[in-house]
């Protein structure tokens, strides 16, 4: 469809040294990238992917996104080990957005302020044994996230779906929303997907739900095609699988974050 995009390369779709790990590298591992990026490499075309190093970029002079003020409200995004799984622009994009953002740790058992308009829940790793430890005990954490949830927004992606569910298997979450989920050996969801709220992004997980109610929307790999329910909500909380950029989706605000 793009005939001035060239293609430098491939990477194979199974790959031997990630093949023991879940969602892709664990990040404690990191003796295994010599074998990931040899593995990555094998199929780069190296010599025309350094020729382009040095081109200078033919940069747009205007902004392509929609420009906002400054809104006058708090944020709070949970970030720590186990909901680590944010794109930076979309931090960068809160705090350019709104007058006052604060990170909150669920695994230091950190409490989200009683001012706080908004949270934020990433991807990440609440499912596997390993990860759940670190948030298990957070009461402190949880029950600020359950008195939020009462008459205030929160937006939560994938990880952050899950942990607004009952459980994951016998792992024990929020109950904010009610859904049970169950960890698969097979990926239920892997690549970008259309949303029927008119966003689109990627999912990647292997958890899927058990007996759901009718959710929000359906997540399907073409715009208004066949599809599963990907995304849930209960008043002002909307938890999905769905991972974007809120730059480009500044309705995404304006629906689910109450501005």
């Amino acid at each position: 469809e793009f005939d001035d995009i060239e293609v430098l390369g491939w990477i194979q779709k199974d790959i031997s040294s990630l093949s023991d790990t879940h969602l892709g590298l664990d990040l404690a591992d990191m003796d295994k990238i010599e074998d990931i990026s040899k593995e990555v490499l094998e199929n780069i075309e190296l010599d025309k992917l350094e020729s382009f190093i040095y081109e200078k970029p033919n940069l747009k002079k205007s902004y392509p996104f929609e420009e906002i003020q400054k809104i006058n409200k708090k944020v709070s995004i949970i970030k720590d080990e186990n909901f680590s799984f944010i794109y930076h622009d979309n931090i960068e994009f809160l705090k350019d957005t709104f007058s006052n953002v604060e990170f909150i740790s669920p695994s230091l058992d950190e409490t989200i302020s009683e001012d706080s308009d908004i949270v934020y829940l990433p991807g990440g790793y609440v499912e596997t044994e390993s990860n759940y430890k670190n948030i298990k005990n957070s009461t402190n954490f949880k029950d600020s996230l359950i008195n939020h949830s009462e008459n205030k927004y929160i937006y939560a992606e994938c990880a952050g779906l899950l942990y607004l569910s009952n459980c994951v298997d016998d792992k024990k979450m929020s109950g904010i929303l009610d859904l049970d989920f169950e960890l698969k050996d097979k990926r239920s969801r892997l690549g970008y997907y259309f949303a029927t709220n008119n966003i689109k992004g990627h999912a990647f997980h292997y958890t899927k739900p058990i007996n759901p109610p009718e959710g929000i929307d359906i997540l399907s790999k073409k715009p208004n095609g066949k599809g599963e329910y990907g995304s849930w909500q209960k008043d002002k909380v909307y938890g999905t699988y769905l991972h974007t950029t809120f730059r480009n989706n500044f309705h995404i605000l304006r629906k689910y974050f109450g501005v």
